[in-house]
């Protein structure tokens, strides 16, 4: 960033009132929380990169949704000093990720060093089918009435019937109204293209140990990168060392961009080391894209919201059904406490 710029984004960090709870989009949000200059030179640039829609478009929620509700600014000392004051420690990073990390183990967020994520979710369904719990999967709700005596009633796509005394509802509301035949008519969310994931494997290994990047520059295609050896603690085969890039398409990325864009992005940003060859590489193409958070999709779920609890007032909408917890830990959490 060039100095002036820089210049600019600190001095409005410190004019800025650390932010505004009644914001309706993420530019009035973003603006009141760390400044105008870092909107325009930092923020709105790499909202756009990932939604491919201006700030003013957005809903407040996507910063966080994001990871964009802190800042690494300053010299790393002058971070320090100004963390000491929560109003800072909420809107400013630490330079390194050595320092903060949470002394409460219950805090840290790992990540299984074999078998990817999916083992989380094969080790909940085993505790649960463990404890007398039945699990139906390759099946979808294709009709739901409100119960004789509360509750729900469910006709699945098999043709059985599902009588609950209490229905959690997780997915979107509209799903549930859809099944209900209660959607009211409204225009579809808009939506991402969808993804282009790169696998790659190279020769040796990378110039990094990150488990991780994250990449908001809206000069570079790729946005995140999963470096699995340096998860697992060793590579995938000897002298074989793979991770995956994920392009976001949508309108500032439409095409899923060649191989050798990407592979000269990983070199750029210090994850390939110089001469580093390319042995294998694939590319996966997610059609299926994801509502973008507008303040459109969030009235409209607040009124489907409201439709829910006349229809069902018994059922528990939660995580994604009421536009709360987006990712499934926090969806599980907030099931678990709905519950408790």
């Amino acid at each position: 960033m060039p100095d002036r710029a820089r210049e600019a984004v600190e001095a409005g960090y410190f004019e800025a009132g650390g932010g505004d709870e009644h914001a309706e989009t993420v530019d009035e949000y973003l603006k009141a929380k760390f400044g105008a200059a870092a909107l325009d030179h930092v923020l709105a640039p790499a909202l756009t990169k990932i939604t491919g829609l201006a700030p003013e478009e957005l809903s407040p929620g996507v910063a966080t949704l994001y990871g964009l509700s802190r800042l690494v600014m300053f010299t790393p000392e002058r971070t320090r000093e100004l963390k000491t004051d929560p109003v800072h420690d909420a809107r400013l990073a630490f330079h390194s990720r050595d320092e903060g990390a949470p002394s409460d183990p219950s805090r840290v967020f790992r990540y299984p060093a074999r078998g990817g994520i999916g083992l989380w979710a094969q080790r909940l369904e085993a505790i649960a089918r463990e404890e007398g719990v039945t699990i139906r999967t390759g099946l979808a709700a294709e009709k739901v009435e409100p119960g004789t005596a509360g509750g729900a009633r469910l006709t699945l796509t098999d043709g059985s019937l599902l009588d609950a005394d209490r229905l959690v509802w997780s997915v979107p509301g509209a799903l549930l109204l859809r099944a209900a035949g209660a959607l009211p008519p409204g225009p579809p969310p808009r939506m991402t293209s969808g993804l282009a994931l790169y696998h790659v494997v190279v020769d040796r290994a990378f110039a990094t140990d990150l488990f991780y990047i994250t990449n908001y520059d809206p000069a570079f295609a790729s946005y995140r990168v999963t470096l699995y050896p340096n998860v697992q603690g060793r590579p995938m085969r000897d002298g074989q060392y793979h991770l995956t890039v994920e392009v976001i398409l949508n309108a500032h990325h439409s095409e899923a961009p060649p191989s050798a864009q990407i592979t000269d992005e990983l070199a750029r940003m210090g994850v390939l080391a110089p001469g580093t060859c390319v042995l294998a590489e694939a590319i996966t193409h997610v059609r299926q894209g994801f509502p973008l958070p507008t303040p459109g999709l969030a009235a409209q779920q607040k009124a489907h919201g409201e439709r829910l609890a006349e229809l069902f007032p018994d059922t528990l909408v939660l995580g994604r059904g009421q536009a709360g917890a987006f990712f499934l830990r926090d969806a599980l959490g907030e099931v678990v406490r709905a519950l408790a």
